[in-house]
C-alpha cells in the first residue's frame, strides 16, 4: 500500500505515457513487496534454499530486461523487468505460504504493527528514501539540463545497478544466515546474565563473547564483499560481454558495486543497533543518510555537475564510518547502558509466580 501511494506521487509530474508508468508502478510494488517475503523468509528453516533461489532470480531481472528491450525497445524493457519481478514474488508467496500452511488471505487489521512501533516505519521511509532522493531531486530540479539528461529512467542505469546488488547480495545472505541469527543468541544470553542477578564475571564473559562474535563477522563480511568486489570489477567487461551490454556502462556498474557494499555494510551496522533497542539511533543515521543524499544530489546538480552515480557511494561511506564509531561506543559501554535499561524483549517477558511475589515484596508499599 506504501508502495503504490509512493509510487503514484513519484510517477504522475513525469512526462511518459501511461503505459510506461503503470508498469514502472507495477516493478516498483513487486520489488518492494518481494524484499519483505525475503525477510520473512529468514526465519524458516529452509531458508538458504530461499536465499539461494532469490540470488539467481534476481540477478534475472536484468537479463529479462535486456531481451525486452531488443524484441520491443524500451517499453519491452519495461515490460520485462515487471514480468520478471512479478514470477519472482509469486514464487515466493507460494514458497513462503506452504511453508508456514497459510492461505493468501489479506488481514483486514495488517496495518496494526505500523501503529505500534511508528519509529519502525520513520526508519525504513527514511532508509527507502536515502536510497531515490538523488533521483528524484534531478528529475525535479531539472536534469534535462545536466550532462547525463537520461541517467535515472535508462536502462543502463537501472541493469548496473540491480547487476550489482545481485553481486554483493552473497555479503547479506551471509549476515542473515549467521551473524544476524548468531548475534542475537549471544545477545539474549547476555541478558539472560543480566536478569538472573549472575556475577559480574559470567556477565562480563558474555559481553566479551558477544563483542568477540562481532568483530569476527565483520571480518568475515568484509573479506566476502572485498573479493565478490575486486573479482566483480576485474570480470566486469566479461560479464557484459557475456550478457551483450554496452561496454561503455562498465563503469556505471563498478561504481554500483562500491557503492551496494558499503550499504550493506551500513543496513547490517543499522540491524544490530536495532536488536540492541537503539532504534532512536538507527534512525538518526537513516535520517543522516537521506538528508546528505539530498544535499549531495542538490550540490551535484547547481555546483560541481559530476555523474550522479557517485553521490550513493560516497553518501554511504560517510554513513557507515559514523555508524561504525557509533556502534564501537556502544559496545565499550554495553555494561553500562543495559544494567540501567533491560531489552524490551526481557521487559514484556512471561513472569513467573515466584519472580511475581518478590518483585511485589521488594515493590510493595510499607502494611501490604
Amino acid at each position: 500500500l506504501l508502495s503504490l501511494i509512493v509510487g503514484t506521487l513519484f510517477l504522475i509530474p513525469l512526462d511518459m505515457p501511461i503505459s510506461y508508468k503503470l508498469f514502472y508502478l507495477l516493478f516498483f510494488i513487486l520489488f518492494t513487496g518481494s524484499l519483505e517475503l525475503f525477510l520473512l523468509q529468514s526465519t524458516l528453516t529452509v531458508f538458504p534454499l530461499f536465499a539461494g533461489l532469490f540470488f539467481v532470480f534476481l540477478l534475472s531481472i536484468p537479463f529479462v530486461g535486456f531481451v525486452g528491450r531488443e524484441l520491443a525497445g524500451s517499453l519491452g524493457y519495461i515490460l520485462g523487468l515487471a514480468l520478471a519481478q512479478m514470477l519472482i514474488f509469486f514464487v515466493q508467496w507460494f514458497l513462503l505460504s506452504r511453508q508456514l500452511g497459510s492461505s493468501f488471505a489479506i488481514a483486514a487489521d495488517f496495518l496494526r504493527y505500523t501503529t505500534r512501533a511508528l519509529h519502525a516505519l520513520a526508519i525504513g521511509v527514511f532508509c527507502v528514501g536515502g536510497l531515490f532522493t538523488d533521483t528524484i531531486l534531478s528529475l525535479l530540479l531539472g536534469v534535462r539540463e545536466t550532462a547525463y539528461p537520461s541517467f535515472q529512467l535508462s536502462y543502463s542505469h537501472t541493469i548496473a545497478s540491480a547487476l550489482a546488488l545481485g553481486t554483493v547480495l552473497p555479503a547479506f545472505i551471509y549476515f542473515m544466515l549467521r551473524v544476524e541469527k548468531g548475534f542475537y543468541r549471544r545477545y539474549q544470553r547476555f541478558f539472560e546474565h543480566i536478569r538472573l542477578k549472575q556475577p559480574l564475571g559470567p556477565v562480563t564473559k558474555a559481553r566479551e563473547e558477544l563483542v568477540r562474535f562481532l568483530l569476527e563477522a565483520a571480518t568475515a563480511m568484509l573479506t566476502i564483499l572485498i573479493i565478490v568486489v575486486f573479482f566483480s570489477t576485474y570480470f566486469a567487461t566479461y560479464l557484459y560481454t557475456f550478457l551483450g551490454l554496452d561496454l561503455e556502462d562498465i563503469p556505471l556498474f563498478r561504481t554500483a558495486l562500491w557503492g551496494n557494499a558499503l550499504y550493506i555494510l551500513l543496513t547490517s551496522l543499522c540491524v544490530i543497533l536495532y536488536y540492541m533497542e537503539f532504534s532512536r539511533t538507527v534512525l538518526v543515521l537513516y535520517v543522516i543518510f537521506a538528508i546528505g543524499t539530498a544535499g549531495a544530489a542538490a550540490l551535484n546538480l547547481f555546483i560541481f555537475h559530476g555523474h550522479p552515480m557517485y553521490i550513493f557511494p560516497l553518501v554511504s561511506l560517510v554513513v557507515l564510518l559514523c555508524a561504525t564509531i557509533v556502534t564501537g561506543l556502544y559496545m565499550s559501554r554495553l555494561l553500562r547502558i543495559h544494567f540501567r535499561k533491560g531489552p524490551f524483549a526481557m521487559r514484556i517477558r512471561k513472569v513467573h509466580k515466584e519472580e511475581c511475589s518478590i518483585y511485589l515484596l521488594h515493590k510493595g508499599t510499607p502494611g501490604e
